[in-house]
């Protein structure tokens, strides 16, 4: 019979999965890590409720897998799988790779027996291929110690589907009631989910490991996450530990050793309890294409966080903070993505207000703003990516990632939270997690609570200010004036003003040195950022004695991943000769997409064939979802 081709669900554009019908409950997983081909060989069975009874087939998401078998194993009961099929009954599937958008994937439709009952435990066989971008394998060349190789996933936004046949939209939520992983000796596996049991097992005839894992709270797929490697384990307090390789595990604990006063401060300040049990942290090697991701009970942290000055231990509140928003309410489809992350850098800023005081929390808003500013110029203020709902149609949300969801986000509640004051705005925040718990929602469902609970108040009126279609759906820059003004970011702004009218030369450089050398790290990045968004006001005779104040062309000068990146922006754009050499040993040492991708559209449109090769003989080192953007943008400087 002739194929039909299977079309985007209409709830979430990101999916095939027919959930409206046929929705997945529970999971167990067994896969077999096996770095010798670079694949996960196993088997996934997944409960199903059936919605609507005249559904003929179940369609999961599914790309780069090869599906082997599938099996109905059991049938009837709600809570927990069966297991009641004594002579399991084969089911026929088709893979139809005949979508337009390849990164969406190839659908798995499985056809369902007749009579079938309101709940189904299909057991699905399957292995990954090298076209899982979901994982990064890594030869142990690639690793700190040089011993055992390593494997990493990153599902966010739509690679679950690349490690697992599923239905990979964050608007059904799942449990994994048992993954099993199975290693070879001398490899440590974590699944992100509560740790049960190790035991020695035979794998295809070799020793290996059996690691048991549960995830007791439900999730959207995309937190699926695994990781395995010669990883070492430090327990920091009651509930929170570190695993890293072992060159780098001293240094991380005494670097992110007071993570606890972050989570005590989110409990508080939200009314609500850490609901995942054990919080742990796994720092990865370089090729991790995030500054950190937040998987449930293991969140992952990129190693150039380690700065030695404790100044990015604001990732790690960001990362707590998606225990609330995020992981326990979550966005319900890839156009309200600035549900997860505006509301998570808004917690992120006010549990550093908490702790550290206001000051250094609009220190950072006021950073975050000047790469919004530069964000939205880079992207055009007209492009719809530059909206908070962007408006998916039938492309990869990978493609729209950038800062503009976490930063339009996070001032749109801050806007609010300026109209309506701290304590009432808490007191929506409480309202919010309490009323969504457990449940994936769009921005209406908070503008509801919002309005709710400001009416209790007696102060609705306040809420008429605030214009939510052009903050939601308008492109472009903030629709209100911005004031992150701090005492030391006016330091700063001082410094910026003495360079661009001339008042430096060789003869007082000592003095510019001195100043910017006594800045704190975000106070430096508040400086270059204003070269950056002002780049036309500098001359080149400011801009060299600029470059031999801070030295950042220099190996060795700076370590902090964030100044670096801004600096070879702001040289790049000037065509520093000076710059090439050490911006390309910067990007050959950093996976992190928020890095490599801009660096690499100036080193680009500096010298192209040159950059077009040095990607070429790296790339392999980098996570395949920054190398496609990166390679988008070549094509796009190529074009203009």
């Amino acid at each position: 019979n002739k194929s039909h081709r299977i079309t985007q669900n209409t709830e979430d554009v990101s999916s095939f999965g027919n959930f409206h019908q046929i929705k997945q409950t529970l999971y167990e997983v067994e896969l077999y890590l096996n770095f010798e081909k670079q694949v996960l060989e196993g088997f996934t069975t997944i409960k199903f409720q059936v919605v609507d009874s005249s559904a003929k087939s179940v369609i999961l998401d599914n790309r780069g897998l090869v599906i082997k078998e599938a099996y109905l194993v059991g049938s009837g009961e709600k809570d927990k799988f069966s297991y009641n099929n004594p002579n399991p009954i084969a089911l026929k599937f088709q893979v139809h790779d005949d979508h337009p958008v390849k990164a969406l994937g190839a659908p798995l439709e499985i056809i369902l027996p007749e009579n079938k009952e309101e709940y189904l435990d299909i057991k699905i066989v399957y292995e990954t291929t090298k076209g899982s971008d979901g994982l990064q394998w890594m030869t142990k060349e690639q690793t700190t110690t040089g011993k055992q190789p390593f494997v990493f996933s990153q599902c966010e936004a739509i690679l679950a589907r690349t490690c697992l046949p599923c239905q990979d939209s964050p608007s059904v939520k799942v449990h994994f009631t048992k993954v099993n992983l199975i290693a070879d000796e001398g490899i440590e596996a974590l699944f992100g989910g509560q740790f049960l049991k190790k035991t020695s097992v035979t794998y295809n005839g070799k020793a290996c490991n059996n690691f048991e894992y549960a995830q007791k709270v439900i999730i959207p797929t995309y937190l699926f996450s695994i990781a395995a490697g010669e990883i070492v384990y430090k327990k920091v307090s009651d509930r929170i530990g570190i695993y890293a390789e072992i060159p780098i595990l001293d240094s991380a604990v005494e670097e992110f050793s007071e993570i606890e006063v972050y989570v005590k401060a989110a409990e508080e300040y939200l009314d609500y309890p850490y609901v995942w049990g054990d919080y742990n942290i796994l720092f990865l090697p370089q090729a991790f294409p995030f500054g950190g991701m937040e998987n449930p009970n293991l969140t992952f942290l990129n190693k150039a966080l380690l700065v030695g000055d404790k100044s990015m231990v604001g990732t790690i509140a960001h990362e707590i903070a998606h225990s609330w928003t995020g992981n326990l309410v979550t966005n319900k489809d890839w156009d309200n993505f600035w549900m997860n992350e505006g509301f998570t850098v808004f917690m992120e800023r006010k549990l550093i207000e908490i702790i550290h005081g206001k000051e250094m929390a609009t220190l950072e808003a006021n950073v975050g703003h000047d790469e919004f500013l530069y964000a939205v110029k880079a992207q055009g203020e007209k492009h719809n990516y530059t909206q908070l709902n962007i408006g998916l149609k039938e492309e990869d949300p990978d493609d729209a990632f950038s800062v503009v969801p976490y930063e339009k986000g996070f001032n749109l509640l801050y806007y609010i939270e300026n109209l309506i004051g701290d304590e009432l705005f808490r007191d929506v925040l409480r309202k919010y997690i309490k009323k969504f718990e457990y449940k994936s929602i769009g921005y209406l469902d908070f503008k509801l609570v919002l309005e709710e609970v400001v009416a209790k108040a007696g102060k609705s009126d306040i809420l008429n200010k605030v214009d939510w279609d052009t903050w939601v759906f308008k492109p472009g820059f903030l629709p209100v004036e911005t004031n992150f003004a701090t005492s030391l970011g006016s330091e700063a702004e001082k410094l910026y003003q003495d360079f661009i009218n001339s008042k430096f030369s060789d003869s007082n450089l000592e003095e510019a040195t001195k100043r910017y050398n006594n800045f704190e790290s975000f106070v430096k990045l508040v400086f270059l950022n204003l070269f950056l968004n002002n780049i036309d006001k500098l001359n080149d005779s400011n801009y060299q004695i600029l470059s031999k104040c801070t030295k950042l062309n220099e190996e060795g000068v700076c370590n902090h991943a964030e100044i670096n990146y801004t600096w070879f922006q702001l040289a790049l754009r000037k065509f520093d000769e000076k710059a090439f050499e050490p911006a390309k040993k910067f990007v050959s040492k950093q996976g992190r997409m928020k890095y490599t991708k801009p660096v690499f559209i100036v080193l680009y449109k500096f010298k192209k064939a040159e950059t077009r090769e040095f990607f070429g003989k790296f790339k392999h080192l980098w996570h395949a979802v920054p190398n496609r953007l990166v390679e988008g943008e070549f094509d796009k400087v190529d074009k203009e």
